[in-house]
């Protein structure tokens, strides 16, 4: 795929993940995928956008409707760009921010998630901002015995 293809090209560039490791994680399934993402997001209570001119850089059907990336780490936020020239920069948010501030918007304007795509032809696990939530908060619950405190999940 174009991601391999541009994992090649930086081989000197530094990256955080090992090599080997962002191989293996670029070659999961969309589901496999997904199921990092919410393990590696809860973990790190960090996840990554593209930032545009204006805005977040979001993926759009035929029909027009928005789906906002979000990347559990910065090395495929950053090997996202090569295939989204729009994108003038990763962000990093705290989780806690995106699910209190984020989320609640997202529902406003109807928009979804697309958690880690690979490309705009890719199947890519797509969410309502709400459902992540629950998950997300599910498994930190699950796994670290807290959770956060999210009015709309009540």
């Amino acid at each position: 795929t174009l991601f391999r293809s541009i994992l090649e090209n930086r081989k000197e560039k530094y990256m955080g993940l090992p090599k080997q490791a962002i191989e293996s994680i670029l070659k999961l399934t969309a589901k496999e995928r997904f199921e990092y993402s919410i393990k590696t997001i809860a973990g790190t209570e960090v996840i990554y956008l593209l930032d545009g001119k204006d805005d977040w850089i979001c993926l759009q059907d035929d029909n027009g409707k928005e789906y906002l990336m979000i990347f559990p780490d910065s090395e495929f936020a950053e090997l996202s760009m090569e295939w989204n020239p729009q994108a003038n920069s990763i962000d990093e948010m705290e989780l806690e921010n995106f699910l209190e501030d984020t989320i609640p918007m997202m529902v406003e304007n109807d928009i979804k998630l697309a958690i880690f795509p690979l490309d705009e032809k890719t199947d890519t696990v797509i969410l309502d901002p709400i459902e992540f939530a629950k998950i997300i908060n599910s498994h930190i619950s699950e796994w670290y015995g807290e959770e956060f405190e999210l009015p709309y999940l009540k």
